[in-house]
Formats: C-alpha cells, sequence, structure tokens
C-alpha cells in the first residue's frame, strides 16, 4: 500500500470519528484525485483544509479542491431540502415510502452535506405505485422507465427524475436478475409492519427498522461486489451505521440473513 493511499485512509477515519489526520509528506494532488474517485470531496476538504501542510499545497490544487467542495455540498443540500420537502407532501398525501440508505446514512456523519448522495431509494408497496406516480408527476418528476410500470416483478427499480433529484421507487430492493439477490430480497419481507419514523431536521421520515437496515447495507454492499463495483462509501456507511445502533441491532438474526446469501465469508 503506498503512503498516499496511507494517507487517504487517515482521512478517513478523521472524517468517520473526528480528529486531525496525521499524514506523511502528502500528495495534495492524489489526494485530490482519490477524493474525487470515491465521491468523497467535499468531506476530505473539510477534513484537510485546516492543516499546515495543506496551506503548502499548490495554489490549483486548493482552487480545485474549494470549488469542488463548495459546488458538491451545494447541490447536496438542495437535493435534500427538495426531498425532505417531497418526503412532506407525500406523507400528506397518506403515502410513506420507506427511505434506504441515502438520507438516513448522511445524517450519521457529523456534517451531512458533505457526504454526497446521487439519489434517493424508496421503498413502497407495488398497489400503491398509481398514487405514487400521479403526484411525482405533478410535482413536476418524470419517469425515464415508460412502460415498465406493469413489470414491477422484473424490474430493480422506476426512476423519476427532477432538475434536482433522482428517485429510485422500489418494489423488491435488490432485483431479481440472480439467485442470490432473489435471496437477498426475500430477507425482507413485510418489512413495513417492522419500520420506524425517525426525524431529520423537523421532518418524519419513515425508514428500516435497525435491524433491517444494517442487513439491508451489508447485502447492497454484497451485491455490488458480486458486480464488481463497491465504493468506500458503502463500508463508511455501514461502519457508521453498526456505531450508532448497535445496541438495537438483532446480530444473531442479521447472520442468519447473511448465511442465507452465502456472504458469511465477506462479511
Amino acid at each position: 500500500m503506498n503512503i498516499q493511499t496511507v494517507n487517504f485512509l487517515h482521512i478517513l477515519q478523521s472524517i468517520l470519528h473526528g480528529g486531525e489526520p496525521s499524514l506523511s509528506s502528502p500528495d495534495w494532488e492524489r489526494i485530490l484525485e482519490m477524493a474525487n474517485l470515491h465521491n468523497l470531496l467535499p468531506a476530505v476538504y473539510e477534513a484537510v483544509s485546516p492543516l499546515p501542510s495543506f496551506a503548502e499545497a499548490p495554489g490549483q490544487v486548493k482552487k480545485s479542491f474549494l470549488e469542488g467542495a463548495v459546488g458538491q455540498s451545494g447541490g447536496q443540500f438542495l437535493r435534500t431540502e427538495e426531498f425532505l420537502s417531497l418526503s412532506d407532501t407525500l406523507r400528506a398525501e397518506g403515502l410513506t415510502p420507506l427511505i434506504l440508505k441515502g438520507l438516513v446514512c448522511r445524517f450519521l456523519y457529523r456534517e451531512p452535506d458533505l457526504r454526497p448522495s446521487g439519489d434517493e431509494d424508496l421503498l413502497i408497496r407495488k398497489e400503491e405505485l398509481p398514487r405514487y406516480d400521479a403526484i411525482l408527476r405533478r410535482e413536476g418528476y418524470r419517469p425515464d422507465l415508460e412502460g415498465e410500470a406493469g413489470h414491477l416483478e422484473e424490474v430493480q427499480e422506476l426512476t423519476y427524475e427532477s432538475p434536482t433529484l433522482t428517485l429510485e421507487m422500489h418494489v423488491n430492493p435488490f432485483g431479481l436478475d440472480t439467485k442470490a439477490r432473489r435471496r437477498m430480497n426475500d430477507l425482507f419481507q413485510e418489512p413495513f409492519s417492522r419500520a420506524v419514523t425517525l426525524q431529520i431536521q423537523g421532518h418524519a421520515i419513515r425508514t428500516l427498522c435497525p435491524t433491517d437496515h444494517y442487513l439491508f447495507l451489508f447485502c447492497h454492499l454484497y451485491k455490488h461486489f458480486l458486480a464488481g463495483g463497491v465504493g468506500i462509501r458503502h463500508l463508511m456507511d455501514l461502519l457508521l451505521f453498526r456505531q450508532t445502533y448497535e445496541k438495537e441491532i438483532d446480530f444473531p438474526q442479521v447472520i442468519r440473513g447473511i448465511r442465507t446469501v452465502g456472504g458469511e465469508t465477506f462479511y
């Protein structure tokens, strides 16, 4: 492992747990590349900008850090505000989707808007899709999978987009492409009956109970691992969720679920 990778891991440790990262001969241009690669530029900038060694970074690198961090965190702030407002609208219409990862995970971090999220995932009841569709279209969202609504048992999600925000509406969270994914879906039968309500910035948000959500985060990570696309943010989210909800998670149930999908060694 090269020294800049070690430096980056120390920065991630600082993001997760606080404190000043301990860096050795930081190559700020390389650290900027890694921050962009892992879509963590705002959080990395917040962690390193007070460091004396960062003050000595090339001017263009510091400028790229600042402009990228401000742009990405500002965009995330707007997406979060739009999503919270939309959640209120749906609740007023009697619809309470379960929020998967995304918003829930961002608010585990000390500075939520510094952890970007490209979209929001909502688990919904299949029979309520026509109501969601009507409300989302009324609110300016447009589906990019026209014609798929009649085949919900075959697709992983229906995507709706506004100029600011992308929503992925799930009736099965992992798709049905493989046996492993079908087993993952089977772990989340009737999650609405076990759902919990969180208060986020004064808004009531329904989401999976801690045990279900921790297992969901692992399965989401494992699904990406099997497909070759794990990101460091998946690991960070899983770690912070466990750290926050450890006393509320039924770990024997989690382990049984992980064994069901064949993920013991990976876990």
